[in-house]
């Protein structure tokens, strides 16, 4: 019921626009208006793994750095420490441990998926009469129809609806996992650059319609299995691991990628009226190659390795250009800012906050707690974020246990632990860390890396 009092809502919200908009519109909410004055085109690319360090350095990535230059890069950009959290997270606007999708990602053997109970971003800009289409990386639940890209708001969808596939011949598992709209594409190439070319042609086809677009592109890259072209990898050898260079290759080939997308942007005349993202779902792992430093751990922790990642909003003469925030940003903050820049309304159960009054005025905006919690083979991690102020539990897999409070602008190593010294704010932390965590459907996370008794791989993944 509440799912559809909110579509309602923002149904009418885009019915009653200004008058510069045709009253005779039935095309969707796009159509018949000016450009200069229609809604904004989204893009939001994701990146998989990519490390904090890895942004601005020795990687040939004209596209970000460009971004950069032209939009604001976010200091303090935080995410869940694990992938489907945080697209979870992202799409609903919500803390995933509200729907049982906090600590772990999808595996293969799973049936469940995103609860169709969410509101998502596209079915909203679906909805009010965006063109929606997702060319990436899912991994929201293959395991029954319902939890796919295309019923859960998403005009269109290309790509791989788990992870971890290979590049190259786009199997997991021995099965294909490579598709458009639920139907099995064989095709010769790396899954980056046919990202790439589908996402460039899906802008392009845009170049004639009025309707504003929703582009989702999470890249695979640079998630393992490490693989990439030999001539990237060869640039990247001297001086540098197998390991490491590989790694390097995957992320120039997704900043090419990207490249193509920005281009499509200029060349069709829509940059100007385009909100540009770049972010990630979670920080890189270092046994794969990527680089945190000088950020304590990495993907599968709640360190500020696993949760604080690089990301760049561009917004041209709407967020300044070549700008660095402080702002505290969460996963969750981009469904309501993108839902305000479009003159929509914010539905009232959402956890994130729009931030981009902060990106536009280079003003630091207060918010709340965040929370993030996950389960790996490092052990079950809590950590509550209250500005600078970190509260973090750990727990090993041998059952011993760590409790400790940084203060991460000063300490962004995490070495220092405050707890004996401001004890009263460790346990006021504490317990607001554990009483979201009382909010899991599912109770306390178990680690699971087995698949269950009798499982086997699909024969195609899309079915």
């Amino acid at each position: 019921m509440l799912r559809l009092i909110l579509i309602s809502l923002v149904t009418l919200a885009g019915c009653t626009q200004s008058s510069s908009e045709s009253p005779s519109n039935s095309a969707g909410i796009g159509a018949g208006l000016d450009k200069a004055l229609a809604r904004p085109n989204i893009v939001v690319f994701l990146a998989d793994d990519m490390g904090a360090a890895d942004l601005n350095s020795e990687i040939r990535t004209p596209s970000l750095d460009r971004l950069a230059a032209e939009g604001v890069r976010l200091n303090r950009n935080y995410v869940q420490p694990l992938c489907t959290p945080t697209r979870a997270s992202l799409l609903t606007g919500r803390v995933p441990i509200r729907f049982g999708l906090q600590y772990r990602p999808l595996r293969p053997w799973d049936t469940h998926g995103l609860s169709t109970d969410e509101l998502l971003l596209p079915e909203i800009l679906q909805e009010v009469g965006y063109r929606t289409a997702c060319i990436g990386k899912w991994h929201l639940g293959h395991g029954q129809a319902k939890h796919h890209p295309n019923n859960r708001g998403f005009d269109s969808f290309y790509g791989l609806i788990t992870g971890a596939h290979n590049y190259f011949t786009h199997e997991r598992g021995g099965a294909l996992d490579w598709q458009r709209d639920g139907t099995s594409l064989k095709e010769e190439g790396y899954s980056t650059d046919l990202l790439g070319a589908e996402a460039e042609r899906f802008v392009r086809a845009q170049a004639d319609s009025e309707r504003p677009f929703f582009l989702f592109v999470p890249f695979n890259a640079p998630h393992s299995p490490l693989l990439a072209p030999p001539d990237l990898i060869a640039h990247y050898s001297e001086g540098n691991s197998e390991r490491r260079a590989t790694y390097m290759a995957m992320v120039e080939a997704m900043d090419s990628a990207m490249g193509r997308v920005l281009a499509a942007l200029d060349e069709t005349g829509v940059s100007k009226n385009t909100i540009v993202l770049f972010l990630n779902d979670n920080g890189g792992a270092r046994i794969e190659g990527a680089s945190n430093k000088p950020l304590r751990g990495g993907k599968g922790s709640s360190f500020e390795g696993g949760i604080r990642v690089p990301a760049i909003a561009r917004w041209p003469n709407k967020f300044p250009a070549g700008a660095t925030t402080e702002q505290v940003v969460s996963a969750q903050d981009w469904m309501p800012s993108l839902l305000t820049s479009c003159g929509l309304p914010i539905p009232d159960n959402l956890d994130g906050q729009n931030i981009f009054p902060s990106l536009s005025g280079n003003n630091i905006l207060p918010r709340k707690d965040l929370f993030f919690g996950t389960i790996s083979e490092k052990g079950w991690y809590l950590a509550l974020l209250d500005g600078d102020d970190k509260y973090l539990r750990r727990v090993l897999p041998d059952g011993r246990k760590a409790e400790k409070l940084f203060n991460v602008a000063n300490d962004p190593e995490e070495e220092k632990d405050l707890s004996k010294l401001e004890p009263e704010k460790f346990e006021a932390m504490k317990a607001r860390a554990l009483a979201w965590h009382a909010l899991d459907p599912n109770g306390d996370p178990v680690m699971v890396t087995d698949a269950p008794d009798g499982w086997t791989v699909p024969e195609d993944w899309a079915r």
